[in-house]
């Protein structure tokens, strides 16, 4: 995948990648080229999928891919499961089908962190910049229009959440690998 963001990259009027570039890719993208596509045809719902499609007015094969995406069940209204998936509450578990070839769903990537920490490892060693991957969904809120995105991968709030905004707070070796901070960031 690194390839192909990079090739667009020095096509588009950026010219490539520089350093201190942030790269946010599309989880629908990631997953797909991760291989994530799951094709409904292919799925057998067991009895628990059937009766809650019966339930929730949905596919059972639909159902059983959330199910099997999900860490717990919580819940739901007509058309949507709703879900505990890695500590997200998540609709359907993150499962769409409105980048998918008809027929099929895309789950969410199965470890956005391990991707987004893969694509910048291949960025630095194939174009010598270091850059920020952040893998995004959106989300849509209940009587709001318009969507947000959110960062799939929890490691720099964690981190944050823990060390602060301060740099003088962060261990000594993650400020030497982070270096300084690009020009244009600051925390508020």
């Amino acid at each position: 995948m690194a390839g192909i963001l990079i090739a667009s990259a020095l096509e588009s009027d950026a010219g490539g990648f520089r350093a201190g570039d942030i790269l946010v890719i599309a989880e629908s993208a990631l997953a797909t080229a991760e291989e994530r596509v799951t094709c409904l045809d292919c799925v057998e719902p067991d009895e628990e999928s059937v009766e809650l499609a019966e339930r929730y007015e949905m596919d059972p094969r639909l159902v059983q891919v959330v199910r099997e995406e999900s860490d717990e069940i919580v819940g739901g209204i007509p058309g949507f499961l709703l879900s505990m998936t890695n500590g997200t509450l998540l609709p359907n578990a993150g499962v769409d089908g409105s980048n998918a070839p008809p027929g099929c769903v895309v789950p969410l990537p199965r470890d956005p962190d391990a991707s987004a920490k893969r694509i910048r490892k291949e960025i630095l060693r194939l174009c010598g910049v270091k850059v920020g991957v952040i893998v995004a969904d959106s989300r849509t809120h209940a009587m709001r229009s318009g969507c947000s995105g959110v960062g799939l991968e929890r490691w720099a709030s964690a981190f944050l959440s823990q060390k602060g905004l301060d740099r003088a707070n962060w261990p000594e070796e993650f400020q030497k690998r982070i270096g300084e901070m690009p020009k244009g960031i600051r925390f508020l």
